[in-house]
Order: C-alpha cells, then structure tokens, then sequence
C-alpha cells in the first residue's frame, strides 16, 4: 500500500520567510524514512516552485493550480491554455 501526504506551501507549510520549521521538516523526513511520499500542492509556477529551499526532496507535486502534475521530477500532466485562446478572449473583453 502507498501513503502519500499532499501538503499547501503558501501559508500552509511554509513560514512567512518561505522556509519550513525545523520541527515540521524533522516530521517530514520521519514520514519518508517509513516509505511514504510527500507531495507539494500550490498556485505556483514550476519556476517560483523550484527556488524554494527545503531541507528535503519531493516525490511530486501539483503546480499552477492543478495545470502541472510531477511525480519525481517527472512531468506527467501540463495543461496550458492555448495562445488563440487567449487572443480571443483579450478581444471579447476590449
């Protein structure tokens, strides 16, 4: 059976400096030792996602609001919203 923990960055699990309390890291890293996963959840880019500091890894992650879904560093789900799309829209609204 596999066990996943999915945890909220912003306002969640990291502090307001962006960093993760060393009580909560400790917890974390216990989780995986017992061959569990740990999933990162967030509004984020990719990019903004990776310039965070953790004192761990993740196994996966589901970025820009469910728009980028990574299991080990593998992209396994990326929906954009096609350019045309956009162009469209942009004229509606004008």
């Amino acid at each position: 059976m596999y066990k996943l923990v999915a945890i909220d960055l912003d306002g969640t699990l990291l502090n307001s400096d962006s960093t993760i309390s060393p009580e909560l890291a400790y917890i974390l890293k216990k989780w995986r030792s017992l061959g569990n996963y740990i999933f990162a959840v967030s509004g984020r880019s990719l990019r903004k996602f990776k310039l965070i500091n953790t004192p761990f890894s993740w196994d996966g992650y589901v970025l820009h609001n469910g728009s980028i879904v990574s299991l080990f560093d593998k992209i396994l789900y990326r929906r954009q919203i096609p350019y045309g799309q956009v162009i469209n829209f942009l004229e509606k609204i004008r």
